[in-house]
Parts: C-alpha cells; structure tokens; sequence
C-alpha cells in the first residue's frame, strides 16, 4: 500500500533476475526486459488475496499502456490439487488477463505432492513445476506435479541468480522455475513483435 517495492527478503530479487538479468555471467531468460514491481508480501514474507488481486487489477488496468506479457506469480497458498481450483478473489482477474493474451505464470508450489497448489491449479495460469536441471530432466524432490495440471517444467534446483543485495545466491523451488518461463514468454512476445 505505498510505493517501496524494496526486497527485504531476496526472493524477488532472485526471482526477477531469472526472468530478466542483463549481467553477463548470470542472464536472465529475457536479458534487458523491464519489470514491473508489484509487491504483495511484507517484510515477514506474508501476503494475502486482497493484495494480489489489487496487483492484478493495476496488471488489468496497465497492460497496454506498458507492453506486459507476462505475470511471474512465484508465489503459492500452499496447498495442493488434483483438480482444476478457482477460489479466491483473484479467479476474474486471472480470467480476464488470459482473455487479453497476458499470461500468468504460477509456481507449482514445493511440497513434493503429486498435484498443485493455487494459484497455480486455476486454469488460467500456467502451472510449473521444477526439473533438476534440463539435461536429466528429472522431477526436482521438492516440486509439486501433476500430469495434466503442470503445463510446462523448467529447471528450479540450485539456481544462481541477483540477491537483494547486489550480489548472488543460490535458490530452489518452483518460484525459481517459473521465471524462467515468464522470461521465456518476453522473448516470445518479442520476436512475435518483430515478424
């Protein structure tokens, strides 16, 4: 509710460097995107509904105006599904962004379950969950999965990247997965622009 989006905890830092780091020895997916800050979690890492769907409603309201294809949510309820969820307060938000071709990207969550967590289980978000790494491929330990509600794995184990500091560190979990394909769609969207 103010307009200090510091990172007190790192995680988005690493997060948003994934997605988009210019550094030459750690790139980003997209190296030299912008990003847009919105910041739902105080500084205990605590979050809520109303939070999230004011951030995606100022995404509904700015979509345009800034060129965004794209919605990193490395964020997650914690629980776990089997079956597609719209719950919450954010479902008409995330329905409505997929209907203006804006993708929301979600962190399956780290439970280790075979299923999602939400935001991830509501179909119109992207759902990913983490491999170790994209030469064995194999399902990270810590990641939730699903057979159909995963849409894509990237890797999310043990990945360098910006800490909130100016420096690095290493980070796991499906939050580190997703931006990578939140990056990846920047790049889309661009070469798209292009043709």
């Amino acid at each position: 509710d103010d307009n200090d989006a510091s990172d007190s905890n790192g995680h988005g830092s690493h997060v948003a460097s994934i997605a988009a780091s210019s550094d030459s020895n750690y790139p980003g997916i997209a190296p030299g995107a912008d990003i847009i800050v919105l910041k739902i979690f105080d500084s205990n890492n605590s979050g809520n509904f109303l939070d999230i769907e004011q951030a995606l409603q100022w995404v509904l309201a700015n979509y345009q105006e800034y060129n965004i294809a794209s919605v990193n949510m490395s964020l997650s309820t914690g629980g776990n599904y089997v079956n597609p969820t719209n719950f919450g307060i954010i479902h008409d938000e995330l329905q409505q962004l997929a209907q203006e071709d804006v993708i929301v990207v979600s962190a399956a969550g780290n439970t280790g379950q075979y299923g999602v967590s939400y935001p991830a289980a509501n179909p119109y978000s992207l759902a990913v969950s983490s491999v170790d790494d994209y030469n064995n491929r194999n399902i990270s330990s810590f990641s939730q999965h699903h057979e159909t509600l995963t849409d894509v794995f990237a890797d999310g184990r043990s990945i360098r990247a910006a800490n909130q500091n100016g420096g690095t560190t290493v980070k796991s979990g499906t939050s580190m997965a997703a931006p990578a394909v939140s990056g990846a769609i920047a790049v889309a969207q661009q070469l798209a622009e292009q043709e």
